[in-house]
């Protein structure tokens, strides 16, 4: 070899020996200051001290339920905690541990230009996203991991084909399939060019495709045979909402719109890596292709709750195509420089924090002002935080002896939290679906606000009941036998032949489901007479998924800022419908706030001063009142409160306003 050539690669391999030294530094101090684990990564820490400790790889003790969405995450963080016999530490471990490999991999085995490399490192040292979810409890450090690796196994195929590298190419995809199988998402034109690359060369393609899938496929079959199911139950709670798809890409839109305000060098970078890659080699291209399908894919599914969680990957994979990039264009390298300065100047480096919220960063906007995203790190770090764990301010002391005599204590709850604190003698009740079996395959309560990944269900009439004492006690019809298939596949003997059986229609959808108009509006009410009386004295009229209260002798009370009733018109001539309501005036409050709308559009705007027999008439439109379709009538309170707060009673808490006593249609 040429001198000038040994002299020139001992320089390159020097520079990127600074550059790792700067960016690992940096990075470690980053990932130490700011490391912690938020309430979703409870799912999986539950299930693992469960699975430890002898009740098997179940969320609440007795019922096969996967409330883990990464199980490759979930056995690695298992077998850390077995070693260190910490949980806590194992997650610590694992997501800063994997992180800083990341970025050395990045480094020394991705990047091939000095300048890309540098660029790409500082982009990612000054993305909020990408450092809080490189620790956070969750699977992107592991997700990141294998992401360098399939892009490494491509770009090492594409100049030295052979089946060894397409082999592990492939078992690279399938162990992000089992990190995290959307993802795949990312990288599916890569490894179809890839896979079309290796047919041309004369490969044994089709021999690396099976090889690479065992893992995944055979994931897929344990979990279909021991949960029933072959996805995990998050999917199928957070995908089957029965929202519509405008409804969800318009939540998508704020996600993409959160992410620019809070973390604007993230989506930047994004953007500059798909336009390079138009410009770049097919391979390259495949990716920007990917990152695009991605993507389009978040805002399909509406985004997330957690503030720029899902850009970690699209974000990994365009700065890997930058650090494969020679800045030798004008245009370009001034639009990286520009690219960094607003890095620099327009949210500070993630390294000056300590704490819950970047120095410099606008005070976090609570989620429900903020369409439902939320900077959870700011909100978990006091409680998870690696500084807190440290100082002894947290701990998990898991109760591992479920108590002998008593019965199943049952809690609902929309995080799981309470389940990791009170061990497996509790059975969480989970109202958003993600742990629950049953409540992941019902439609989401269908009201006017809602917050993505937050899906609150309608708890099923004698569900709470069938689980204290393990018997089925739902009342719906439909819904018992619905819940009698669930509860045979989730608990009963693994090898029954009837168990075999009904996972197979349930994955077929050839067993018939529960009436989803009963758990997206609550009870519908039929009215088919004119001057039809419909009286709340009665009880199951009104449920509390709905925003009402335990009925009484004389109707019932609205519950907190909302409610709803909905029933279905089968007779056309009806006109018009009467409200006979109580108030709740007094103290303070003069009269009670009310808004009524009628099928999500406003009607009527009412001040209630009377505490008995306010009469509110409403005419109804044509399309209001078309035969079969549902009138949903929605009650807005904003003076809600409760009647100890203004002193009406001592001890009565509950959050109040109007109170139902008929309805009259005519």
């Amino acid at each position: 070899m040429p001198i000038n050539s040994i002299e020139k690669e001992a320089s390159i391999y020097l520079s990127k020996n600074w550059i790792m030294v700067f960016g690992l530094s940096i990075f470690a101090y980053e990932l130490f200051s700011t490391a912690w684990f938020g309430d979703d990564a409870l799912f999986t820490i539950r299930t693992i001290l469960n699975w430890l400790n002898g009740y098997g790889l179940v969320f609440n003790v007795g019922e096969r339920v996967q409330a883990y969405t990464h199980p490759l995450w979930f056995f690695l963080l298992s077998f850390l905690t077995l070693t260190t016999g910490s949980v806590y530490f194992s997650v610590f471990f694992a997501s800063i541990g994997l992180s800083l490999f990341n970025i050395w991999l990045l480094i020394q085995r991705i990047s091939t230009s000095l300048m890309g490399c540098l660029i790409a490192v500082v982009i990612l040292l000054f993305s909020h996203a990408f450092v809080d979810y490189s620790t956070s409890g969750l699977e992107n450090p592991l997700a990141h991991f294998f992401i360098l690796f399939i892009c490494y196994y491509a770009f090492e195929f594409i100049k030295s084909p052979t089946q060894r590298l397409l082999t592990r190419f492939s078992l690279a995809l399938s162990f992000l399939f089992l990190t995290r199988q959307d993802l795949v998402l990312c990288v599916l034109p890569l490894a179809t060019y890839i896979f079309y690359q290796a047919k041309k060369e004369g490969l044994q393609y089709r021999l690396s495709i099976f090889l690479g899938l065992i893992p995944a496929l055979s994931w897929t079959i344990f979990s279909t045979f021991y949960y029933g199911f072959p996805f995990p139950n998050t999917a199928y709670a957070k995908l089957g909402t029965g929202i519509d798809v405008i409804s969800l890409v318009l939540q998508g839109r704020y996600y993409f719109l959160d992410s620019w305000r809070s973390d604007p060098i993230t989506l930047l970078a994004i953007l500059t890596g798909l336009f390079i890659s138009l410009r770049a080699a097919t391979s390259v291209k495949t990716i920007g292709l990917g990152v695009l399908l991605y993507l389009l894919y978040i805002l399909y599914i509406g985004g997330d709750f957690m503030s720029g969680r899902f850009f970690t990957v699209p974000l990994l994979l365009m700065c890997i195509v930058i650090s494969r990039t020679n800045f030798f264009s004008k245009p370009l390298w001034c639009w990286m420089v520009t690219l960094i300065a607003v890095a620099i100047f327009y949210r500070p480096i993630a390294i000056w924090s300590e704490g819950g919220n970047y120095p410099g960063f606008p005070s976090v906007t609570p989620y429900q002002l903020n369409h439902g995203i939320y900077d959870e790190r700011s909100m978990y770090f006091k409680w998870y935080g690696l500084s807190n764990w440290i100082s002894g301010v947290s701990t998990f002391d898991y109760p591992t002896q479920r108590k002998v005599g008593e019965e199943t204590r049952s809690l609902v709850m929309c995080n799981a939290y309470e389940g990791v604190r009170h061990g497996p003698d509790l059975h969480l009740v989970d109202p958003c679906g993600l742990s629950d079996p049953l409540l992941a395959r019902l439609p989401a309560i269908k009201k006017r606000e809602w917050r993505i990944g937050h899906f609150f269900r309608e708890i099923p009439a004698g569900y709470l009941d069938s689980i204290q004492s393990h018997e089925n006690k739902i009342s719906d019809p439909a819904t018992r036998d619905f819940y009698s298939a669930i509860k045979l596949v989730t608990q009963g003997p693994l090898l029954s032949w009837d168990r075999l059986k009904t996972i197979a229609q349930l994955n077929f959808n050839l067993l018939p489901k529960p009436n989803q108009y009963l758990y997206q509006y609550g009870p519908t009410l039929e009215v088919s007479l004119s001057g039809e009386a419909i009286r709340f004295s009665r009880s199951g009229l009104t449920s509390q998924g709905l925003g009402w209260q335990t009925h009484e002798d004389w109707g019932v009370w609205s519950n907190g800022a909302s409610s709803r009733l909905v029933f279905k018109l089968s007779n056309p001539e009806i006109k018009s419908l009467q409200l006979n309501l109580r108030a709740l005036v007094g103290g303070p409050i003069k009269c009670q706030q009310l808004l009524i709308e009628i099928n999500l559009k406003k009607r009527l705007s009412e001040c209630l001063s009377n505490t008995d027999n306010n009469v509110i008439n409403i005419p109804l439109s044509k399309s209001d009142r078309t035969t079969g379709d549902l009138l949903i009538i929605d009650f807005l309170l904003p003076n809600a409160v409760s009647p100890k707060a203004i002193g009406l009673s001592s001890g009565d808490e509950r959050v109040l306003a109007i109170g139902l006593k008929e309805v009259i249609f005519q």
